[in-house]
């Protein structure tokens, strides 16, 4: 770690996890007080672990997908931001959030077929609670571009289908537990099974 990284770290601006010699490498995040100093509000600490998890897990996806040899192209979430901003053509999905603001939520991975048909991936390792997962279904199925999305579930918890209203337009979104996809890469070189 660089000399600056490490008088940042110990005057309480910077935190550092990982490990010494392993595989992993160092996490730098801003702590609550770095933060403060360059005016911004505290937010929570950063769950590097799970993120180290779902970045490896979507590594892994997207080397099992390109390996299938089908002439899909797979686009990660900066691939989605950066064809978005050079294209014009969407690559997010539009979310209402709390006081009526509007955000866009940004893909795990979109695989593009070669006939044309987008299939959105969202890998959740965690856990939502219900009214972020119903704001991310509710987004996605107003998103008219993309074909399907599916959402590949780690946690045993987080497998329960995503929620529904009763006036809702039929959902193209899919809960599926991330063994499904693992079996599916694994044995048929495939991770969803695609809808007509």
């Amino acid at each position: 770690m660089s000399a600056r990284l490490r008088r940042l770290e110990r005057a309480g601006l910077l935190a550092r996890s990982g490990t010494r010699g392993g595989t992993a490498g160092w996490t730098v995040s801003v702590t609550a007080r770095g933060l403060r100093a360059v005016g911004l509000s505290p937010r929570r600490p950063a769950r590097t672990d799970l993120q180290r998890e779902h970045e490896l897990g979507l590594a892994w996806l997207v080397t099992r997908l390109e390996a299938r040899g089908d002439g899909a192209s797979v686009y990660t979430e900066r691939e989605c931001r950066a064809r978005e901003r050079t294209t014009g053509t969407r690559h997010s999905a539009d979310l209402r959030e709390a006081g009526d603001r509007t955000s866009k939520r940004w893909p795990d991975l979109i695989v593009k077929h070669r006939d044309g048909r987008r299939v959105v991936l969202e890998f959740e390792r965690t856990l939502k609670g219900a009214s972020r997962l119903r704001r991310i279904v509710d987004g996605y199925r107003a998103a008219r571009w993309f074909d399907e999305v599916w959402l590949l579930c780690a946690d045993p918890s987080s497998r329960a289908p995503p929620p529904r209203r009763a006036a809702a337009p039929p959902s193209r979104c899919t809960a599926a537990p991330a063994a499904l996809a693992t079996r599916a890469a694994g044995n048929q070189g495939c991770v969803v099974p695609h809808r007509p």
